[in-house]
């Protein structure tokens, strides 16, 4: 994929090596506990209201189980989309098929 701009004018980043779910703007996450130990998990997704802005929403795996928390990810981080670019990023859409036709 590469950058380019919405009919909004904002700017569209690429999927980057530092992606671990294969999906821009949704990624695992788990809280470590206070002695050290892994804690918790989420699917967490991340966008940017504003440029400069970073805000996140975490889905409990433990709540929705695994493929619950990435479906309520992808859906946050789509309606974002939506509301900051006036669309959906397709490309990265068809990466989330794929990665939810593996779990």
């Amino acid at each position: 994929a590469q950058a380019g701009r919405t009919p909004s004018g904002r700017s569209v980043m690429p999927q980057t090596a530092r992606n671990t779910s294969g999906i821009v703007g949704v990624a695992p996450f788990t809280r470590t506990r206070a002695d050290g130990e892994p804690g918790s998990r989420y699917w967490v997704a991340t966008w940017n209201p504003q440029p400069g802005k970073v805000s996140r929403k975490f889905f409990s795996v433990e709540s929705l189980g695994e493929r619950g928390a990435l479906l309520a990810a992808c859906a946050y981080r789509r309606d974002r989309e939506r509301e900051i670019y006036g669309t959906e990023i397709r490309e990265n859409w068809a990466a989330a098929a794929k990665v939810l036709l593996n779990l």
